[in-house]
């Protein structure tokens, strides 16, 4: 079924879905900027986006004058490594654990020794002065370890050597204390020898002496026999 309509109406119509027409026009044109500026704005944030690689090189890019200072700390990280290194392996069973670095944070972020140091056991050993002997100079060793030895290693070097001069002069008291404790011995044994020599001469006197009288007799019996034979006759 169809309804009439008055002309009116049917202008009123046409004016309508001409201005639905213009706005679902307008609607599209929004779209497509909206479209664009989305796709402007990702392409601009992908021209600006940088991978974790170039943000690494950034960070990690330094000044002529911060890779002068990292070439100069890696080079003292080193000295001191070896320096502590060899103190350590001189020191041996004297040594208190480990070397002990001081750090430094360089440009890159990184710690560099710069400083260290090795905890050693310089006491003498009680009773038993050739034993410190040994340690005193097995520590000046160490001391002394180094190429280029620090003020502080020279004084413990020194410190060593007065070890050293103490234990070999306890070393000679203590021979000397030996020695002196055998001449009562000696004097004792000379006494014995000289009464054993003395018994012995007076043991040959007398056997001298009995050889003497047994010569008498043997001459008194002769003529006491002789005087008989004479008699007999």
């Amino acid at each position: 079924m169809i309804s009439p309509t008055s002309s009116s109406a049917n202008g009123f119509a046409f004016f309508q879905q001409a201005l639905a027409q213009k706005n679902l026009q307008q609607q599209n044109t929004d779209s497509t900027d909206s479209l664009s500026a989305n796709s402007e704005q990702s392409k601009s944030s992908n021209t600006n986006k940088t991978s974790p690689k170039d943000e690494s090189s950034e960070i990690n890019k330094l000044s002529e004058e911060d890779e002068k200072k990292l070439e100069k700390l890696k080079e003292r990280d080193r000295e001191v490594r070896q320096h502590e290194q060899a103190h350590l392996t001189a020191a041996g069973q004297h040594a208190n654990g480990g070397a002990i670095f001081d750090y430094e944070k360089g440009p890159d972020g990184r710690n560099y020794a710069v400083g260290g140091r090795v905890n050693i056991n310089t006491s003498a050993i009680s009773g038993d002065p050739e034993a410190t002997l040994r340690k005193a100079e097995q520590l000046k060793r160490a001391a002394l370890a180094p190429h280029s030895p620090s003020a502080k290693d020279r004084e413990v070097a020194a410190q060593a050597s007065r070890m050293e001069l103490k234990a070999q002069q306890e070393l000679r008291e203590d021979k000397q204390d030996l020695k002196e404790s055998k001449k009562p011995d000696d004097l004792t044994n000379n006494s014995v020898e000289n009464q054993n020599t003395t018994s012995r001469n007076t043991i040959n006197t007398s056997q001298i002496n009995i050889s003497k009288l047994n010569s008498s007799y043997g001459a008194i019996s002769q003529q006491a026999t002789a005087q008989q034979i004479s008699a007999f006759i």
